[in-house]
């Protein structure tokens, strides 16, 4: 037998030492009374008692000599990646928008739609791969952009219709998810999504003053009102919202009164509404000892406090919870027939995976796409370390981009690793009994 080269060893004072593994997801912890625990962190796991060898075997802490541990960890990526029972299906009807907020990523296209061949050929897609995917059982249509609400009426309104007819007949669940403003959303358009159960990410940028200043229409039109009363409608029509609240270290402080409002709404309300602060990716990173990102925590407990959801962004879930963009079967499809596989980058033709082919398939561009398939958990770095289970060496896009095969994309340090750990929420339930 030997130790798991996925277990972290994490001291927690007087009160017990942590054995964890990333792989299992399991620890063990031992009281600060006994030397177990130093005696397994320094590798030796011949004179520690049967009782503790034993919870180590069950936690993963100790495999057998045999146990090829980097190959099972592969082994488990693919079988998440490459799963065939459904179809992640994003669509940009437009790259066009009704705000222009400073950090957005994208280069909008004024008036672009998706034109009828596309449309069409979208329809193709989905018609091929329930032909030929068969272990598919569950299509996810999500709607980007741009601002998809842009163009209801000519594409996304029909297209639903459509996809949820060919899916209804071959027996297939369908959902519907909307990455949107909000602010184009009418009564009408909440009546027709309702019986779809669509859902919505909306987001605002801190609190009435500070988002009006970066997201207003035509004039200097202000937009924080209407936003939350959409995110309202939404939830009153049983509809589930991610709140997503973008934050700078100016505006952090005035996302108070974000919670101050949604707070007073009723519970019924709140059950269909969760929060989440995502850093605006130009104003820093999310350090441990960051002042900043440190208050998200403070405004986290309150907002669950109120009754709310609310994620974090620090829990790494790159395996069992990877990225859509990390799936084999997910794709998305540009107004303009383009296809990518990532919506966290701008919308370039040297960013494509393929074309939208007329018969409704993908004409992928060489091996670019099967690179970048091959390209998650490939570093020797990525083998070595002990968070590898949880991180996953990062997605796809970022494997590609970074392909450094003895550098961490992250820069994590051992203590950054301890504090995932930590926050992931292991240690709540500790109370330092013997292994």
């Amino acid at each position: 037998m030997k130790l798991s080269r996925y277990n972290s060893y994490i001291s927690l004072g007087e009160k017990a030492g942590l054995i964890f593994n990333a792989f299992t997801d399991s620890f063990v912890a031992v009281k600060s009374s006994s030397d177990g625990f130093a005696k397994v962190r320094n590798g030796d796991i011949t004179s520690i008692s049967s009782e503790l060898q034993k919870q180590l075997e069950e936690a993963g802490a100790v495999v057998a000599d045999d146990f090829d541990e980097v190959d099972a960890l592969r082994k488990r990526i693919d079988e998440i990646d490459n799963n065939d029972s459904f179809l992640l299906l994003h669509i940009n009807p437009t790259l066009d928008c009704n705000f222009r907020c400073w950090y957005c990523y994208e280069n909008h296209i004024k008036g672009s739609c998706m034109t009828p061949e596309t449309y069409g050929n979208v329809v193709k897609l989905v018609k091929n791969r329930i032909a030929k995917q068969p272990n598919l059982k569950y299509l996810q249509l999500s709607f980007f952009g741009g601002e998809p609400l842009l163009r209801f009426d000519e594409v996304v309104k029909p297209l639903i219709s459509e996809i949820a007819a060919l899916c209804k007949d071959a027996g297939i669940d369908i959902s519907v998810h909307f990455t949107s403003n909000s602010h184009l959303l009418t009564d009408e358009m909440i009546l027709f999504l309702k019986p779809h159960q669509a859902g919505f990410q909306i987001t605002l940028d801190g609190g009435r003053e500070n988002h009006n200043k970066t997201r207003f229409g035509k004039g200097g039109t202000p937009s924080f009102d209407d936003i939350l009363t959409n995110v309202r409608k939404l939830a009153e029509a049983e509809l589930p919202i991610g709140l997503r609240i973008n934050y700078t270290a100016e505006n952090i402080e005035s996302t108070n009164e974000i919670i101050e409002i949604i707070s007073a709404w009723p519970d019924e309300v709140k059950k269909f509404v969760s929060v989440d602060y995502q850093r605006v990716w130009q104003d820093g990173d999310n350090k441990n000892n960051d002042p900043t990102y440190a208050k998200t925590r403070q405004f986290r407990k309150r907002l669950n406090e109120a009754g709310f959801r609310t994620g974090n962004n620090r829990i790494l879930n790159g395996v069992c919870d990877s990225c859509y963009g990390d799936k084999r079967n997910q794709l998305l499809v540009n107004y303009n027939g383009d296809v990518f596989c990532c919506t966290a980058r701008d919308f370039k033709p040297e960013h494509r995976m393929g074309r939208l082919a007329d018969d409704g398939n993908v004409v992928w561009e060489g091996d670019r796409f099967e690179k970048r398939m091959a390209s998650k958990f490939s570093k020797p770095v990525c083998h070595e370390c002990r968070i590898a289970p949880l991180c996953g060496g990062g997605c796809r896009t970022q494997a590609t981009e970074h392909p450094e095969p003895y550098k961490c994309i992250y820069g994590y340090t051992a203590d950054e690793m301890d504090e995932f750990i930590i926050e992931c929420g292991v240690l709540k339930n500790i109370d330092g009994s013997e292994g």
